[in-house]
């Protein structure tokens, strides 16, 4: 299996190669010249013609980590984007000087000693989004560890919680269509657009809950975004030749469907959360008169627990 793999990778590059190579220069042909003393030449047109490039499926996973590196370009920096499927980290890899692996949907591979912590930061910064603002508000709805990066229809989720060393791997939701559970092994296999597929080290318990956990997440902004939409007039609707992400998917099939709710419900709840939160910082969780503070700044009746149905 291993030496399929392998020779697979091997074609995979070849016609890589052949692809890039394939670009074809045409200029026009010299102007007789007018003076016996220097020769006069028109502006030469250049046309350049550089075929689709259509990138072949990738599958993924631990086991072919020297084949994916081997058809991977190295970067200094690498920047994510929405065309982003999936971070691999690699610091914990010790047959490799690499720490991160990058896959894009349309673009070879990227590998980078940079750690995955300051590729992802550096996104999260370029967004004007803090990781740290999405954690508070998904801590608001009980998401207390390996909290989604959720922000627009762009939705990234770690893999596992992130170590001393900050490095996590990161699944980018908003590509994945569909996944299956293999029972023997209890590992996740995920389905990404253009045919790509990756086999996550992931349980389905613990994938099925960051699932829910990015549901959660993403029907909220969006009842805040389509409200600030609705108030200038302008109403957003998701293009109809893309495919629903597997969030998009769960929302939609929900059943029960998720409890509906309106933005001033989600502000008063956010009001009420941060209010609590404030009492705790300030009397302490140890303090005897925090339940009775907690009753008049009661959170709403709607919580984690309905919003996760």
């Amino acid at each position: 299996m291993k030496d399929f793999f392998s020779e697979e990778y091997k074609q995979y590059l070849n016609r890589l190669r052949k692809e890039c190579d394939l670009s074809s220069i045409e200029a026009q042909k010299d102007v007789p010249f007018i003076h016996s003393d220097h020769v006069f030449e028109r502006d030469a047109s250049y046309t350049s013609k550089y075929p689709a490039f259509h990138l072949d499926p990738l599958r993924m996973s631990f086991n072919e980590l020297q084949e994916l590196l081997d058809i991977s370009f190295e970067h200094q920096n690498i920047h994510i984007d929405e065309q982003t499927f999936y971070i691999m980290d690699l610091s914990h890899q010790k047959q490799t000087p690499f720490n991160s692996l990058v896959f894009q949907l349309d673009q070879v591979p990227m590998k980078s000693k940079e750690s995955t912590f300051k590729i992802t930061s550096r996104y999260f910064a370029e967004k004007n989004v803090p990781y740290s603002y999405i954690q508070y508000i998904g801590k608001a709805f009980g998401i207390k560890k390996r909290c989604p990066y959720i922000c627009g229809d762009q939705l990234f989720v770690p893999e596992k919680g992130a170590g001393n060393n900050k490095n996590a791997s990161w699944i980018g939701l908003h590509h994945v269509l569909h996944y299956n559970i293999n029972k023997k092994t209890d590992f996740t296999y995920l389905y990404f657009r253009n045919q790509h597929q990756m086999i996550a080290p992931i349980s389905s318990d613990s994938f099925k809950e960051q699932l829910k956990r990015s549901a959660t997440l993403y029907h909220a902004q969006h009842l805040a975004i389509s409200h600030f939409l609705d108030e200038a007039h302008y109403s957003y609707r998701q293009p109809l030749h893309v495919e629903l992400n597997i969030v998009q998917q769960k929302l939609r099939n929900s059943s029960p469907p998720f409890k509906p709710y309106s933005f001033h419900e989600l502000i008063k709840y956010f009001i009420f959360f941060s209010a609590q939160e404030s009492l705790i910082k300030v009397f302490k969780k140890d303090n005897p008169y925090l339940d009775d503070l907690r009753k008049t700044f009661k959170i709403p009746s709607f919580d984690e627990t309905n919003l996760n149905e």
